[in-house]
């Protein structure tokens, strides 16, 4: 994802392989490695049918409907995904953690069956423990080249709306070679 801001331009690119790793550069156009456990959210948070399919194609990822619920009035089926490790990849504390950083929530209209909202925790680089609450909203579907897609999508950070996204028009698997997904030489270290 690049975005070109007032200030310069930032850029992300994330593997959630099963290796997974990123990194991220600023203003600057420095690369930076994104914490391995930044990595376990979902990378393609823009593109909802993008993050189911990455959640069902990992082994490591399980899901869980946890029933209806309501979001903005609405009627939505909570659906939770989580990295769930094989147990001797390390200690149960190591596993737990594992999981509360990984977890996604992902919230399905009930009538219409597209998604409404996508909600992880981020965290700071060098910090864990510290949860950055992220918020994504899909609403305006239209179908445009064959593709149901959400024409409006809102990034909300820490409650504050961070980024608002008017789509134009959707097109699959157009121009871009899998070189444009490869994890750049890093160069301006963690922060």
């Amino acid at each position: 994802m690049k975005y070109s801001l007032g200030g310069g331009q930032r850029a992300e690119i994330f593997n959630a392989s099963s290796d997974p790793r990123g990194a991220w550069s600023g203003a600057d156009g420095l690369w930076h490695r994104a914490a391995s456990h930044n990595t376990w959210t979902p990378a393609a948070w823009f593109a909802p049918a993008l993050v189911l399919e990455a959640a069902l194609d990992d082994p490591q990822v399980a899901m869980e409907d946890l029933g209806p619920t309501t979001f903005e009035g609405k009627t939505v089926e909570h659906l939770r995904f989580q990295r769930v490790p094989p147990a001797t990849s390390g200690s149960p504390a190591a596993i737990a953690m594992i999981q509360r950083l990984s977890t996604a929530d992902l919230y399905v209209d009930k009538t219409s069956l597209l998604p409404v909202a996508l909600d992880f925790n981020l965290h700071p680089n060098s910090n864990a423990g510290t949860n950055i609450p992220v918020e994504i909203r899909y609403s305006h579907w239209e179908q445009s080249s064959g593709v149901l897609a959400p024409f409006l999508i809102q990034k909300f950070l820490n409650g504050s709306l961070l980024d608002r996204i008017s789509v134009s028009s959707a097109a699959v698997n157009q121009g871009l070679s899998s070189s444009s997904f490869a994890i750049p030489e890093i160069s301006g270290g963690t922060q």
